[in-house]
């Protein structure tokens, strides 16, 4: 364990690459990411403590996340890692790479963005709805029940029925009060990214399910990385927010091309 994270490496190849999941998930997230990636790159799967069976520890769960993985770069002697980093793990990672721009050489975020607030709001009002919102999804005794609020929510974020569950199984091992601070605190962090330090490339993966969303998605996410320096959108569909569960084969396509441009 590095602090709140254990981390696995796989591969020998001479570009290490960091991967790290979203709400609740451990390193099966990315397993066919991994599998591909393994061949090319040392690669460092992370599971944060109290995520998919891990024990929590007592420590800011964001905070903590964003400190040992530069403890992890520096621990291993890591030069130019790139980061691949899903959902509120991608908002973590764009923390990561603004406030450590010289030690990261590329990373790829999938679906996950700064954030504006709207004309009337504050961020005030961001944390009573998120926290609100965290609370509801986490009511329920068991998460995986059909009547659940995270059921409901993951079925927004997956097509397959068997990727929800898988999700949501996840979800089951790990610890609540772990899950709860990461979804709050992640999703209020979004309101505070700073993406023009960045000094990396960055890959933005971006889902649409229908090609009639595909231009709003697209302007979406252009405007969210207006300020991010060096930054390219690849758009996937038809997918949801899993974009490498519902298209695993051109997720791995666009990482890969990325990776091999950005690393060289």
């Amino acid at each position: 364990m590095i602090g709140n994270l254990k981390v696995r490496r796989a591969g020998q190849g001479p570009t290490p690459v960091i991967l790290l999941p979203g709400l609740g998930c451990g390193p099966w997230i990315f397993s066919d990411l991994n599998l591909c990636l393994s061949q090319e790159h040392s690669v460092y799967s992370v599971t944060v403590a109290g995520f998919d069976g891990e024990p929590a520890v007592a420590a800011p769960v964001i905070e903590g996340i964003i400190s040992n993985l530069a403890k992890l770069v520096e621990t291993e002697a890591l030069i130019k890692p790139a980061i691949v980093a899903h959902s509120i793990g991608g908002t973590v990672a764009l923390e990561l790479i603004s406030r450590y721009p010289d030690i990261f050489g590329a990373a790829v975020i999938i679906d996950a963005a700064p954030r504006l607030l709207g004309p009337s709001e504050s961020l005030a009002d961001r944390r009573e709805a998120n926290s609100r919102f965290a609370e509801v999804v986490f009511s329920s005794s068991n998460l995986s029940s059909t009547e659940s609020s995270a059921r409901e929510w993951v079925s927004e974020m997956i097509i397959r029925e068997a990727d929800i569950d898988r999700v949501l199984s996840s979800w089951e091992r790990s610890d609540r009060s772990t899950m709860y601070q990461f979804l709050f605190e992640g999703r209020m962090l979004a309101f505070k990214l700073d993406t023009s330090r960045i000094q990396c490339p960055v890959c933005v993966i971006a889902p649409f399910e229908q090609q009639a969303d595909r231009k709003a998605v697209e302007s979406e996410f252009t405007e969210a990385y207006r300020q991010t320096p060096n930054f390219e959108l690849h758009l996937v569909g038809p997918a949801r927010h899993f974009v490498m569960l519902d298209q695993p084969e051109s997720t791995i396509e666009i990482v890969n091309g990325f990776l091999s441009r950005a690393l060289s």
